[in-house]
């Protein structure tokens, strides 16, 4: 009966014109009345406990063309697609080179005339080298009006906030605890980083002051030793997703997501165009709470991971320990010869240590590292380097199949740097790649002196396009370590 009656009165409000106006601390108000479809939304939203942004004022009305044409010193673009209408003048632009993301103009742009396929800008596009280059435009500025809605969510108990297809333009999202915010597909819904915020984009709540601390959810007391907070928050992420940082347009590098807390979700997203880390994870090394309130679950929940051009490391992992993560791509992460595509850390606060279904990242600068476990008793079903290498520095992790790709690329040596104890892999596919004949004195599998008691079973060894002539397969030079196959 409750719920009929809020139904009823979230109903009455709506057509009153006064949209989620039922005394809820941060429930947005409308001055227009509600229309058919903005009511059925709502109800539906109460029923199932899903929310429309689009309710709280969400506009995504940006677009992403991949075929705008530009000419140097002028104002005008060509789409090949796309047909301009009056609905585009006064949306901002930004344009980036088509194969590396090159600056197109000093700042954006703004529409100022449209005629069919082509649009005038308010700046000159300046850019020689690609007749086709990639552009984003939009209308609104979304922060205000996605932290209201994300407010709200989380002050009813959380739930699915629902973002539609388009791309939407914000400064910082600060995600509250419990709450999900979720696109129609990482194809289609866009979240984009406005230039100029020089921030970290997607953040937890609390975030820059729980980094660090070791601090778990909780009733502010210690438990098992570890102290709990209840600043930290739990159950929340992102699902069916695109995170855009605009990299090139900040001049103050930030994560473009950043996450403290218990039971992180992902789910189908990508992250790309990073101007520091593409996604931070991090949440407390140890149990602290009881286990009769399930917001304390500590495991986050990771599925079908992508990033794509960062700055620095694709993914930072310190977090949560014991997360079950299915999936994880990276590719274009670091300079030449910086950051790594994956990299788990584990200290006396934070821990990386997780149950990994499969990770690769790829890289094609062989100067570059593509994996770094820091985070021991970690388990691998597969682990693919891919014309990257790998330093192993902590123990106790067991990888089931491990396929090193493009051994000797760029010279690199070793190609795998186990550093720890107590390491197990039981199938290394190991594959030299040059373009032509690699050069001698490559190691691809190093155990060094204080590296003991590691295992590495069923090894397979191919070359491509080059010899393995004169180079070494594995170098053991620790204690007790067996290497068979």
């Amino acid at each position: 009966m409750k719920h009929i009656s809020k139904l009823l009165l979230v109903l009455a409000l709506l057509i009153n014109g006064s949209a989620h106006s039922d005394g809820v601390t941060g429930a947005p108000t409308n001055p227009v009345k509600a229309d058919a479809g903005t009511i059925l939304r709502t109800l539906q939203d109460h029923l199932s406990n899903t929310f429309d942004a689009r309710n709280f004022g969400v506009k995504c009305d940006g677009l992403e063309l991949t075929d705008i044409t530009t000419t140097a010193a002028s104002p005008t673009i060509s789409s090949l697609s796309y047909t301009f209408t009056t609905k585009d003048i006064g949306k901002t632009i930004t344009l980036y080179g088509s194969s590396n993301g090159a600056l197109i103009l000093p700042g954006e742009a703004t529409i100022t005339a449209v005629n069919g396929s082509q649009a005038t800008l308010s700046n000159n596009a300046i850019y020689s080298g690609a007749a086709t280059v990639r552009a984003v435009f939009y209308k609104t500025n979304n922060t205000s009006a996605l932290a209201t809605a994300i407010n709200y969510v989380s002050s009813v108990g959380g739930g699915h906030l629902r973002l539609p297809s388009g791309v939407c333009a914000d400064n910082n999202v600060v995600l509250k605890r419990q709450v999900i915010l979720q696109g129609e597909s990482r194809n289609s819904t866009v979240l984009f980083q406005i230039a100029g915020s020089n921030q970290d984009f997607v953040t937890s709540e609390n975030f820059a002051a729980l980094t660090g601390t070791g601090l778990n959810y909780g009733d502010n007391a210690s438990h098992n030793g570890i102290q709990s907070d209840r600043r930290v928050p739990s159950w929340f992420g992102l699902k069916h997703i695109r995170v855009d940082g605009n990299r090139y347009r900040q001049s103050v590098a930030g994560n473009c997501v950043s996450f403290y807390g218990n039971a992180q979700i992902f789910d189908s997203t990508l992250v790309m165009n990073c101007s520091k880390n593409g996604q931070w994870t991090e949440a407390s090394q140890g149990y602290a709470y009881s286990p009769n309130d399930w917001k304390g679950a500590e495991e986050g929940f990771m599925n079908d991971m992508i990033v794509r051009n960062v700055q620095d490391n694709g993914w930072v992992m310190r977090g949560p320990h014991d997360s079950i993560v299915t999936s994880y791509l990276a590719y274009a992460w670091g300079g030449s010869g910086t950051g790594y595509g994956f990299r788990s850390d584990a200290s006396g606060t934070y821990s990386g240590s997780a149950h990994f279904w499969h990770i690769h990242p790829y890289t094609s600068d062989g100067a570059k590292t593509s994996i770094y476990i820091g985070a021991g008793h970690s388990d691998i079903q597969f682990l693919y380097s891919d014309f990257g290498s790998t330093v192993i520095p902590s123990g106790n992790n067991k990888i089931n199949t491990f396929f090193v790709l493009g051994c000797g690329f760029g010279n690199q040596s070793p190609c795998v740097n186990i550093t720890g104890d107590y390491n197990a892999i039981s199938q290394l596919n190991l594959n030299w790649y040059a373009n032509g004949t690699l050069p001698t004195g490559l190691v691809a599998v190093s155990i060094p002196s204080g590296a003991d008691l590691n295992t590495i079973s069923n090894i397979t060894s191919s070359s491509t396009g080059s010899t393995t002539a004169n180079n070494t397969l594995v170098q053991v030079r620790g204690n007790f370590n067996e290497v068979r196959g």
